[in-house]
């Protein structure tokens, strides 16, 4: 896989508690050449213990306000983040939090600082192995200064996030299926990488903000986009998740990753409307939501109640 030059400026579901202007397309080579109260089951020792050897992978969608972080634990202990909010330093706590000392992969969906905002911090407190990010740059100091601390970093592997790129974390496996290498998309939005998670029978698909442009260039591309869990793309936004996509993907649950009262008004009631019988978790309502599933069966549950929450969840798995 080829790393980043970034430029200068360059049904059953088992899951426990759960604007772009001025972007173009970056260059890359070698650096330098709803359910109840948040249970305390969910980690088995005090934080910083070893990671629980029971067969699981466990998935977070973070709480970060208006932005997305997502935390995925393989069985084998290891750690892949997905996005890290606005707030510098929220994503980086929670990981604190959880006892993780290293990343296998950072993945950075786009530059957009709802998504990147934490990531300079990540790299600071973390050993970060790998980072993957779409081959487009930004002029905000969000994004040059990630840009800084990855080049600071030369330990990091930077991998263009693109249509085709694979890798695993232990037992799970992970895909881009967007953005793809040939397109030049009109707006950053529309550069997000899209990942799909397989771990066993079950798949999860992670959007970041892809649009309604995105999902038609995958249902047409022929990419299998089924999946148990759905991170619905741009925070619930009507310029995403079309119906046609929806069918495709056909999600036993969809979560949305948003602030609670945010400004943008997300997510849309058109998207909700769409989502209708489908097991919605929301951050702003949710909070932290947590995935967890044996690679058989999923069940998600988070720590806030609210009425978008499952009313039942299958029994096979417990914690």
């Amino acid at each position: 896989m080829k790393r980043i030059c970034a430029v200068r400026l360059a049904l059953l579901v088992l899951v426990l508690m759960l604007a772009v202007t001025g972007c173009a397309p970056g260059m890359f080579g070698p650096y330098g050449d709803r359910s109840g109260a948040e249970t305390s089951s969910e980690v088995t020792g005090p934080e910083g213990s070893a990671p629980e050897q029971d067969g699981l992978l466990r998935l977070w969608m973070i709480d970060v306000g208006q932005g997305d972080a997502l935390l995925i634990r393989t069985p084998e202990g290891l750690y892949v983040l997905i996005d890290s909010g606005e707030d510098k330093t929220a994503a980086a706590d929670f990981l604190d939090k959880k006892g993780v000392k290293e990343l296998e992969y950072a993945i950075f969906t786009h530059p957009h600082s709802d998504h990147i905002g934490g990531a300079a911090e990540i790299i600071k407190r973390f050993y970060v192995k790998n980072v993957l990010m779409p081959d487009v740059t930004h002029t905000s100091k969000t994004y040059l200064t990630l840009i800084e601390s990855l080049e600071n970093d030369r330990r990091i592997n930077v991998i263009r996030a693109e249509r085709g790129v694979t890798f695993a974390a232990g037992q799970a496996e992970f895909e881009v299926l967007s953005p793809f290498p040939e397109t030049e998309y009109k707006d950053l939005n529309h550069y997000s990488a899209v990942v799909r998670m397989s771990f066993g029978d079950v798949s999860f698909l992670f959007m970041g903000d892809a649009e309604a442009v995105n999902e038609t260039e995958l249902c047409e591309s022929g990419s299998e986009l089924s999946a148990a869990l759905l991170k619905v793309g741009h925070h619930g936004s009507d310029t995403s998740t079309t119906s046609s996509f929806l069918s495709a993907v056909s999600p036993d649950a969809a979560v949305i990753c948003c602030g609670a009262g945010n400004s943008y008004g997300h997510p849309s009631q058109a998207t909700l409307d769409k989502l209708a019988g489908i097991p919605v978790w929301r951050t702003d309502l949710n909070g932290t939501i947590y995935a967890m599933t044996d690679g058989e069966t999923c069940r998600i549950t988070a720590n806030k109640s609210v009425s978008a929450a499952p009313t039942k969840q299958p029994d096979a798995l417990t914690e």
